[in-house]
């Protein structure tokens, strides 16, 4: 029997017309008797006929049925029916396909889909079909080729037999036909929704005990040779197995044809959606919100997180499992997130999401930023693809920051004595790990990057700074040192002690998710740029007597001011009690409790 290259029949096809196409075939009849004779059913007769086409395994029950009676007379007189073909025999399992592609397994798997299509709560309208079976109707199907073969070698010893079609393959075209055509349902590999279905069949669940009574030992790495053991019942095990018998040994198990049995296969079905991933940027104007849940031994040290404050709505709406928080780095609890906000990503881990849009995103951006206004707020949410996440970590390494940070130094300086800082380009920093993270990451020295620093001067002991910086450059140990563990420093340009007390992340450059406009009701709220400790020094320098070293009027910062974006402001906490102007020390001790952003 040749393989056929066969076209698809007209589009009224019955089953004469299906009968044509295989008037080509060798002693169709025979073969046709044999496979029904050992209890074949329509369809896994007509997979063995090696005929791969979609629509004709769609067809109905009926037409199926009568095209394989005709295949099998060898006259157009002949008349008798196939009484042996499983369909046509009440409680009768193909031992080939173990029911799943005879009528009463058709309409069991039918009516299980349904119910777990129902059940899942997901909505779509595309959806992949994912099949397990079980690895015994792979060694029944091999057998059925092998007898198959026998019988017909037995005839005609030139005669070619193919492979059949896949049950696997018949079963996603009958099944992915019924579901298009009941459910509206349609098949498509990009699909968020996967529907699983596991068949199991505990009679036959020991058929691979006999491939090992006849198998060759093969060569493994070692130069040994070996066998599976008898008790290899996986996918994985049966293929080798398989593959280590050729049609004689295959023979000699006595297992061909597949034996007969009694008991239909047990089936399971689930519907799993794929995580979403939903981007956007937020804004942290409070030094009281930290970016994650910060628990510690079980006690909350945070009433509020950012994570939190964004993911409760997206949980809501999207009714998923859990999720996980990706942020493009991070700042600690004290330290604000200003300009355009840093871009994050939620994974949403089986979720069950209603049907997408635009306004969606609108009116959950709108929730989330109407829960603590004065404090966090996103802009540009949207749906990305699951590739997008590459951007995300890879701007960890290559994107640049800038900061906007208030600094203590030890002696009085004059703003003329911080105009060279301007000059400095690509400052090249030796920073070895930081004391306050050893315990997390490893001791090593990392070469980070300053590539610009503007500097306003305050008053005779306090300073802005604005640094563009390589990503993962640590803000706090360039100020004050870290014990010397970064060099240079701040302290060291300006020959003195340094400290840092304020932090603030002005941008950072990662041009990604992509500008969404949700309306001016859903934006983020924009509030005027206020800085706690620089206000502070302000106002104490208006009521204070003026000091030999006061800032001139005239000329009170040197450098150019990096460029941030729109300025955000913060519900400002009153900052730690200090001295000023001209303290010998930092204010009450601020920078010890300050972190940088990785």
């Amino acid at each position: 029997m040749e393989i056929l290259e066969i076209a698809d029949p007209p589009q009224q096809a019955t089953a004469r017309t299906y009968a044509l196409q295989f008037s080509s075939v060798n002693n169709l009849a025979g073969i046709v008797k044999f496979l029904t004779g050992h209890g074949f059913c329509a369809r896994c007769t007509l997979r063995f006929l090696n005929y791969p086409n979609v629509k004709l395994f769609q067809e109905s029950d009926e037409l199926l049925a009568e095209l394989v009676n005709l295949l099998a007379k060898t006259s157009e007189t002949e008349s008798s029916p196939l009484d042996n073909v499983a369909d046509n025999r009440t409680g009768a399992v193909c031992p080939a396909c173990l029911g799943l592609l005879q009528p009463a397994g058709v309409s069991l798997l039918c009516s299980a889909l349904r119910q777990a299509v129902a059940a899942c709560g997901f909505v779509f309208r595309e959806h992949s079909l994912a099949i397990s079976l079980p690895p015994s109707l792979m060694i029944r199907n091999y057998a059925a080729w092998h007898a198959l073969v026998a019988q017909q070698l037995a005839g005609n010893a030139t005669m070619v037999i193919p492979r059949a079609v896949e049950v696997k393959d018949v079963l996603k075209w009958v099944l992915g036909g019924w579901l298009h055509r009941e459910l509206d349902l349609r098949f498509s590999v990009t699909s968020d929704v996967t529907t699983q279905l596991t068949v199991t069949h505990d009679e036959t669940s020991r058929d691979h005990v006999a491939l090992t009574a006849g198998g060759k030992a093969v060569p493994t790495k070692g130069g040994k040779k070996a066998k599976l053991a008898p008790e290899e019942g996986s996918g994985h095990a049966v293929v080798k197995n398989l593959q280590m018998l050729d049609h004689a040994d295959f023979i000699k198990l006595g297992i061909c044809p597949p034996k007969p049995c009694s008991s239909v296969c047990t089936v399971e079905v689930a519907c799993a959606h794929a995580p979403m991933y939903i981007a956007g940027r937020y804004i942290k104007y409070s030094r009281e919100v930290s970016q994650s849940p910060w628990i510690i031994n079980g006690a909350r040290h945070t009433e509020h997180s950012v994570e939190e404050v964004i993911g409760e709505p997206l949980q809501r709406h999207f009714r998923c499992s859990e999720w996980k928080f990706i942020s493009a780095g991070r700042e600690d609890l004290d330290v604000r997130m200003l300009g355009a906000g840093r871009p994050f990503v939620f994974e949403l881990l089986q979720p069950r999401p209603p049907a997408l849009s635009k306004g969606l995103f609108a009116d959950i951006q709108r929730e989330i930023n109407a829960r603590l206004p004065e404090a966090v707020q996103v802009s540009d949410l949207q749906r990305v693809p699951k590739s997008e996440l590459t951007i995300i970590k890879e701007g960890e390494q290559t994107k640049t920051k800038v900061y906007r940070c208030i600094v203590w130094v030890s002696r009085p300086v004059k703003p003329t004595e911080l105009e060279f800082l301007k000059d400095i380009k690509d400052l090249q920093l030796n920073q070895k790990t930081p004391i306050r993270v050893l315990h997390r990451r490893s001791l090593a020295t990392r070469k980070k990057t300053i590539h610009r620093i503007g500097c306003e001067h305050l008053a005779p002991n306090f300073v802005m700074l604005d640094l563009e910086t390589q990503a993962g450059t640590y803000i706090k140990e360039f100020v004050h040192s870290d014990l010397g563990r970064t060099f240079p420093n701040f302290g060291s340009l300006l020959n003195c002690e340094a400290d840092i007390l304020q932090l603030d992340v002005m941008a950072v450059s990662l041009a990604w998710p992509a500008v969404i406009d949700h309306g001016p009701d859903a934006a983020p709220r924009q509030q005027a740029f206020k800085n706690d400790f620089a206000d502070m020094i302000a106002r104490s320098l208006l009521e204070a007597p003026a000091a030999d070293t006061a800032p001139s009027s005239t000329d009170t910062s040197c450098g150019d001011s990096l460029p941030t974006p729109a300025p955000e402001a913060s519900s400002a906490q009153p900052p730690p009690s200090s001295t000023f102007p001209g303290s010998s020390g930092p204010p009450g001790g601020a920078a010890g409790a300050v972190s940088d952003v990785a």
